[in-house]
């Protein structure tokens, strides 16, 4: 028996606390996120947008992390945002 632990850091836990749907009203969609660099190779902020176009600011949040961690998180939160490749779905279909 595996175990599956799932670590989220802490965009993407904003960005599914803003999707909840305990929110009812107030739910938001993330549809877009951009990273601000505060202090270089210290502190940096990440936009969540409910546009696209990064027009309607919706949170920021704010985390005292290097670069290198900063890059992770940008990697882990655009992987959540992409939409699932087709070709990999139907590849996957086709293998049961």
């Amino acid at each position: 028996m595996a175990l599956c632990v799932c670590v989220m850091n802490p965009v993407q836990r904003r960005i599914g606390e803003l999707a909840c749907l305990e929110l009812g009203p107030r739910k938001r969609a993330i549809r877009s996120v951009s990273r601000k660099e505060v202090i270089p190779d210290r502190r940096y902020s990440w936009r969540l947008y409910a546009d696209e176009k990064g027009n309607e600011l919706v949170d920021v949040v704010v985390l005292d992390v290097n670069l290198g961690v900063a890059l992770d998180i940008d990697i882990e939160v655009r992987e959540q945002m992409q939409p699932p490749n087709p070709r990999w779905l139907v590849s996957a279909l086709r293998s049961r």
